[in-house]
């Protein structure tokens, strides 16, 4: 079964890729700021992935993309209807945590999230 892309959002994060990398690889802290973690664990049918791009003044560009697996023409129907809109939600609160838990608090960074949208 493929999976489908339900869509990408990004945000720019004033800190560096070291310190973003090091917060999406430390499993513990997922639930920190992937909303869809429940009790340490993910559902099987949901994916998603990070891009993350250094830009020339020390910030960082994430992109999140996330993924569906339907398991049933019923899903499939469902995934169109509403959870390509669920997962762009997650996508939102993802970025903005890891924005959060990524930059110090003695960094004067603009206290809003600046996202563009993909799909």
């Amino acid at each position: 079964m493929n999976w489908t892309l339900q869509g990408s959002d990004e945000v720019v994060v004033h800190a560096p890729v070291e310190r973003i990398w090091a917060l999406l690889e430390d499993g513990h802290r997922l639930p920190e700021w992937m909303p869809i973690v429940k009790f340490g664990r993910l559902l099987d049918d949901f994916g998603f992935s990070f891009t993350l791009e250094p830009l020339a003044d020390g910030s960082t560009r994430v992109r999140n993309d996330t993924y569906y697996r339907p398991r049933s023409l019923f899903a499939r129907f469902l995934s169109m209807l509403v959870m390509r809109r669920k997962f762009r939600g997650i996508r939102l609160v993802a970025l903005t945590n890891l924005r959060r838990l990524s930059t110090p608090s003695h960094v004067d960074a603009p206290r809003e999230v600046a996202l563009v949208t993909r799909g």
